[in-house]
């Protein structure tokens, strides 16, 4: 018997691969920029059936496996980080299982020994710590889809179906059963059929990289098959093609803008193809062949060869000059408020000519990077944090200030980054060597102020962290990162004087009755 993946047209090598008469592979597609296809081809004597990539459109194809005589390799998956490649190889045809090896071929390893068993089609998780596959046992009444670490331990059978494909985000897996598309968290609860009623024999689910879609393929044993679409949920089922032979194995591109699926005329050769994901622009390729995957790269981004320490000066915020009733004086001539008013209602700092105290506050905030170390396992970098601000007093009474203008304040204060703008490696779904990208976000930083025992001073306010310290995780060693510091500010913790209190902060600081204190700048006597 000759099952799905045999030749469809002249000239070619047949093996036979009874295992895939039931369905074919399916991947997830993680996002990141279109590198290289891997397939399945066994078309054009005299090739060994083996595992090949090509970059787009069929140029540039070379062989990454060589397969024993008489065996196979298909199914190939990407890692998410595109390093790495999980496939099927087997001799006898009711006995396969899972491999791996780096992306150019190199380094291939058994993970799977399950024996006397169908093991095949390997899918990621997005992190790259586990792979998921199809397996039956003999003796089992219908073929699993079981879960793995991604060094091949602690296999697992997850649930009763075939042909699994892990999500973008991690939490579910979609599947085939009883020619319906389901999908299921990833501890084996919330099973959900999603296309019940829609396309007949449905099978080979592949997520979208940004996992709002999925693509499917209908009738994938018989004659004529056609790739289909839908929301994550079941929604708005679309056939995307209406080939009078088959179209199938459909998996998406890194990017999204494209369907890449196998498609045969009537009596023709198998070739890869491309599509729009709303069906149009088909665009058959060179290449013999099935079973492709889509690469996922993820390309470093320049970076300076150092840039740490940084410190940022403090200044007391001032109101912004909504009305103004003065005039800055030449050449710096700008509407300007008179007086001046403080941003901050609560706190302040000593100034002779503003309220009789001497002026002896300074402040700052200083990053300093600690490197790793890439000879100890251990995870060594992190950024140092120091804060520190002299001469914090209460600028009237409050629950903040029990002790009334110019006291000692007590209580505590909050320095932050404001949009933070953060490049590095760790971002979701993260793989095994990190994926980068960029986004904003803010840093808080709590501080707590202790009065003096000098009566021309105010309190200190001080703190000596890391980032890690702060929030565990925020460095990662070997996950290179560009921080973007915004404005450095800090805050007062209001009238009521809480808000700043641990576990919550970080990352979650405030109760809402803070205001703006100190701001970064410089000052001129």
């Amino acid at each position: 018997m000759v099952g799905r993946g045999s030749a469809r047209g002249g000239g070619v090598v047949v093996v036979a691969l009874v295992f895939l008469a039931a369905a074919a592979p399916a991947y997830a597609s993680f996002p990141g920029q279109n590198g290289r296809v891997a397939y399945y081809r066994n078309s054009g004597a005299p090739v060994q059936p083996a595992i090949y990539s090509t970059s787009a459109n069929g140029v540039g194809e070379t062989a990454l496996t060589s397969p024993p005589a008489g065996t196979f390799d298909l199914f190939p998956a990407y890692s998410p980080d595109g390093t790495r490649i999980a496939f099927t190889r087997g001799v006898d045809p009711a006995e396969p299982e899972i491999y791996v090896m780096n992306a150019d071929g190199s380094g291939v390893t058994r993970l799977t020994n399950l024996g006397d068993s169908n093991t095949r089609a390997p899918a990621w998780s997005p992190d790259g710590t586990k792979i998921a596959f199809h397996s039956s046992l003999s003796g089992s009444p219908r073929a699993n889809v079981w879960t793995m670490n991604a060094d091949g331990s602690n296999p697992q059978p997850l649930v009763e179906g075939n042909w699994p494909s892990w999500s973008p985000d991690g939490t579910r897996i979609a599947f085939a059963i009883s020619g319906d598309i389901a999908v299921v968290n990833v501890d084996g609860s919330g099973l959900q059929t999603l296309n019940e009623g829609g396309a007949v024999g449905a099978s080979d689910p592949d997520w979208s990289p940004d996992g709002s879609k999925i693509t499917f393929v209908s009738n994938p044993n018989d004659d004529n098959s056609d790739v289909h679409v839908m929301n994550a949920d079941g929604s708005d089922e679309l056939n995307l093609t209406s080939n009078p032979g088959k179209d199938d194995f459909p998996d998406w591109s890194p990017d999204g803008t494209k369907i890449l699926f196998a498609s045969a005329p009537p009596g023709g050769p198998t070739k890869l193809t491309t599509m729009n994901p709303d069906g149009t622009d088909n665009v058959s390729w060179t290449v013999w062949g099935f079973g492709a995957d889509w690469q996922p790269l993820h390309p470093g981004y320049p970076r300076p060869a150092g840039a740490s320490p940084l410190r940022v000066p403090l200044v007391p915020a001032y109101n912004p000059c909504t009305a103004p009733n003065r005039t800055h004086g030449p050449p710096l001539a700008f509407g300007s408020c008179n007086p001046p008013a403080e941003r901050s209602a609560v706190l302040t700092v000593g100034t002779p000519d503003a309220n009789g105290a001497p002026a002896s506050m300074v402040g700052s905030v200083r990053y300093a990077v600690q490197n790793g170390n890439v000879s100890t396992p251990a995870d060594e970098a992190d950024v140092a944090i120091q804060v520190s601000v002299t001469d914090v007093r209460c600028a009237a009474a409050s629950a903040a200030c029990p002790d009334g203008a110019l006291s000692d304040y007590t209580g505590k204060l909050l320095a932050l980054t404001v949009s933070t703008r953060i490049t590095d490696r760790s971002n979701v779904p993260p793989g095994p060597n990190g994926v980068p990208g960029t986004g904003n976000t803010h840093f808080p930083i709590p501080l707590d102020c202790t009065a003096t025992a000098s009566t021309s001073t105010g309190s200190t306010c001080s703190v000596s962290t890391t980032a890690d310290a702060l929030m565990p995780g925020t460095v990662t060693e070997g996950r290179r990162a560009i921080w973007e510091l915004g404005r450095v500010q800090v805050r007062d913790a209001g009238p009521n004087g809480t808000g700043y209190e641990a576990p919550a902060c970080p990352p979650d600081c405030g109760d809402g009755d803070e205001t703006l204190f100190l701001n970064q700048g410089v000052f001129i006597p």
